[in-house]
């Protein structure tokens, strides 16, 4: 009856779904063919170039690897030892084993070798043993868990498939060349094997070409820790976008689930709780630039008298903080982004008895932020408790493109004002997405943009120096990105630094307007 009417089902650690490209008329009916050992077939491939269930042939290979290691010795009537073996052979075949055990400690994680048992005791011939203590780390092959003999196997089968036609190439692994494709590379694997073992396997083919699909981001931050941010790409398929670490996108969702866990709320917490409940309104701004730019707008705009009846009887401060991973010594450090900022909205609008007002400023360039942050038909939305928000305002310039963040407050000229006082004196600048075609590419400035998704006539995208949107020379003569940072150009508009210290600020007034409603009538911030 339970086997009728249920569906009862396993899908083991080695379930496999063949490729649809990947025939199966082209291989010898057996894995494990040594053309020393077995005559090789005409038009047949005597290494499967789709690899699978392979512990055993890895095994047998295995056995002869140990043996060819060992050394063979008479001993003559006088009780003396005699090597029958070249010792410089035995030296190098020793290597060879060295090299395989040396992947096995990778995984295992510590100093590992491979030992023989007797033919009559022990569960299995092969066992593989600690080599400080020579205590058994695994009685057999198969006793390693799922994902360390998936491993092995994968990095074991490229030392034995370039053995099988040259032995030197498992003594010299440096010198094994190839192409390895490895599909969904972290099945199995847990994050230690993912982030810091992986890598180092990697690592020690360096003429190998691999070409890797993931969904792990923990994988792609030990590839940049392993090799840095240049001996290997990212592309982020279907576009097949060039992209670096921090813009993979299984990265953001899996950095956006990490942020709900039970520390990063307490993070958020403990920087709310040393944030005064009593004094001046405060604003919250959406990332750690939009607060500069709205200080520099602030410091401008109240020098000039026609602005003074707009600051008159409104006192109100900036949370000033910087990004987690600033090298500034500040009070704050917070990431805040869209889903952060409507976060704190929401926890602050619970905490009664609050004496001072809380003002958050979103960008206005994604949809569901949008609608958090605000109500429809009104322009301040009241989370109660003191606690207000909203989206910017379209200024007049912008009314064609109204998905608009911080920097489009300024003019087109202004955004793209290039600055020259970094370290390499080549001039830098913020890029519109319009400046380049959708492939990127801007003939007429010389320029090239990797995220081309950004890229076109219609696109008013900023495109930064600071995550992975990197611009550089057509002619790429040394790779040099020519995107000025955002955090770098609201520096040195809050500084006032030349060109940076004649802006025109009067796009901002309207965020003015509202911020003065909120504080001295909450009717008149509706109304504007």
């Amino acid at each position: 009856d339970i086997w009728s009417s249920n569906v009862i089902c396993c899908f083991g650690p080695d379930r496999y779904e063949q490729p649809v490209w990947m025939g199966d008329k082209y291989y010898n009916v057996s894995d494990y063919l040594h053309p020393t050992v077995i005559q090789k077939w005409k038009n047949k491939l005597d290494r499967p170039i789709s690899i699978r269930n392979v512990s055993e042939s890895n095994l047998r290979w295995l056995l002869d690897v140990i043996v060819d290691s060992r050394v063979d010795f008479n001993i003559d009537g006088n009780n003396n030892s005699r090597f029958k073996a070249n010792l410089n052979n035995m030296t190098l075949l020793n290597l060879a084993r060295r090299n395989i055990e040396r992947i096995m400690s990778n995984i295992i994680g510590c100093d590992v070798y491979f030992a023989l048992n007797y033919r009559n005791s022990g569960i299995s011939r092969f066992r593989i043993m600690r080599s400080n203590d020579n205590s058994i780390v695994s009685p057999t092959l198969e006793s390693l868990s799922t994902g360390q003999i998936s491993l092995f196997n994968m990095f074991a089968t490229i030392v034995r498939y370039a053995d099988l036609f040259d032995i030197n190439k498992s003594i010299k692994l440096n010198d094994i060349t190839g192409i390895v494709v490895i599909d969904e590379i972290e099945l199995h694997l847990h994050t230690k094997l993912q982030k810091e073992v992986l890598p180092k396997l990697i690592k020690l083919f360096p003429k190998v070409q691999f070409i890797i699909t993931t969904h792990s981001p923990l994988f792609l931050l030990g590839m940049k820790d392993t090799f840095g941010e240049d001996k290997f790409d990212i592309y982020e398929l279907p576009e097949f976008q060039k992209i670096d670490v921090e813009r993979f996108s299984e990265f953001g969702r899996a950095f956006e689930y990490l942020k709900q866990t039970q520390k990063y709320k307490n993070e958020v917490e403990s920087v709310l709780n040393s944030v005064p409940k009593s004094g001046k309104p405060i604003i919250f701004t959406e990332g750690s630039t939009d607060w500069k730019h709205m200080k520099a707008a602030y410091n401008s705009l109240k020098e000039k008298p026609e602005f003074s009846d707009l600051f008159e009887n409104v006192d109100f401060e900036f949370f000033e903080y910087e990004p987690k991973n600033s090298p500034l010594q500040v009070k704050y450090k917070l990431d805040m982004g869209k889903d952060e900022l409507s976060s704190i909205c929401e926890k602050l609008s619970k905490i009664p008895f609050n004496d001072r007002k809380y003002i958050f400023i979103a960008d206005r360039d994604d949809e569901k932020t949008n609608k958090k942050m605000t109500n429809e038909g009104e322009v301040v939305k009241h989370w109660g408790n003191n606690v207000y928000s909203f989206i910017l305002p379209v200024p007049e310039s912008r009314r064609q493109t109204p998905n608009i963040c911080i920097e489009h407050y300024y003019s087109d000229d202004e955004i793209k004002t290039e600055w020259s006082g970094d370290e390499d004196r080549k001039s830098k600048r913020l890029y519109i997405g319009n400046e380049f075609d959708k492939r990127g590419i801007a003939y007429d400035i010389d320029r090239t943009c990797e995220k081309k998704s950004v890229c076109g006539e219609n696109s008013i995208s900023i495109i930064e120096g600071s995550s992975g949107e990197k611009v550089t020379s057509l002619k790429n003569v040394d790779n040099t990105n020519f995107a000025l940072p955002k955090s770098k150009f609201a520096e040195l508009v809050l500084n006032r630094e030349p060109p940076f210290d004649n802006f025109n600020f009067e796009n901002f007034v309207e965020i003015f307007k509202i911020i003065k409603g909120i504080i001295v009538d909450e009717e008149e911030a509706q109304n504007v």
